[in-house]
Parts: C-alpha cells; sequence; structure tokens
C-alpha cells in the first residue's frame, strides 16, 4: 500500500481512496444493541459490527465500525445510518484530508461491496440458536 502516511497527533491512517481496495478488512466483532431499536421500528434486530485491517505497510492497524440494521418484513440487512466510525482520513492527490464525512461515503461505497452482511447474519444465527451468548 503506497503513499501511506504515518498518523498525525490526530491519530488518523491516511491515504487516498484508491487504496481501499487493496485493503482486506477482517470482522472483530458483531453485536445487538437493543437501544437502537426504537429508533428504526421495535420488531428489527439491530446491532453494531466492527472490523479491523491488521497491519499496514507501516505496523499500523486500521479500525471500522457501523450500526446496522434488520427489520422483520425484509431478511436484507442494512447500514443503520451513513457515519462509518474509522481511524482512516482518506486524503486528495494533493495530501489534503477529504473530510470526515466524504471519507465516511467512500468507505460506505467500499464495504457496500464486501460481504460485511454475511457475517451479521452469521451472528445472528448464532443468537438465535444461543440466545444467552
Amino acid at each position: 500500500m503506497k503513499n501511506l502516511l504515518a498518523p498525525l497527533s490526530d491519530g488518523y491512517i491516511r491515504f487516498q481512496p484508491p487504496h481501499l481496495y487493496d485493503l482486506s478488512p477482517q470482522h472483530l466483532t458483531t453485536l445487538l444493541d437493543d437501544e437502537a431499536r426504537p429508533f428504526l421500528h421495535p420488531d428489527c434486530a439491530a446491532g453494531l459490527t466492527e472490523w479491523f485491517i491488521p497491519s499496514t505497510e507501516r505496523g499500523q492497524v486500521i479500525t471500522l465500525g457501523w450500526d446496522w440494521y434488520q427489520c422483520p418484513e425484509t431478511s436484507t440487512i442494512l447500514f443503520a445510518e451513513d457515519d462509518i466510525r474509522s481511524n482512516l482520513m482518506l486524503i486528495s492527490r494533493e495530501g489534503r484530508d477529504l473530510g470526515p464525512n466524504p471519507t465516511s461515503r467512500y468507505l460506505k461505497a467500499w464495504l457496500s461491496q464486501l460481504n460485511w452482511v454475511a457475517e451479521v447474519r452469521r451472528f445472528l444465527l448464532r443468537a438465535i440458536d444461543h440466545p444467552s451468548k
């Protein structure tokens, strides 16, 4: 992953958007979040999922997290919000920060192409089979 910049004092790891496609995020955890349900629909399953990219060429770990939901009317699992939490900041060709909102939009588009939903489904199936775990 070329052009990766060392994190500044703000903790962000910076690189240009095309480098997203060089990354292979790994699932860390998925959890149910009962507090999110009333905002969506009382019958929805809602939660969060956390992912990471173990190491960049400089030994840094990139973290990613977002909220999701699934309502009973459909089996589709969706992003609950546009906000993707991460220590990643995308930059322009000139090296300027794109900012949190554009970075989050890029991350959401990139994550939409990955199979994160399968991990959430596996979690939901385990939660149904073993509700106390």
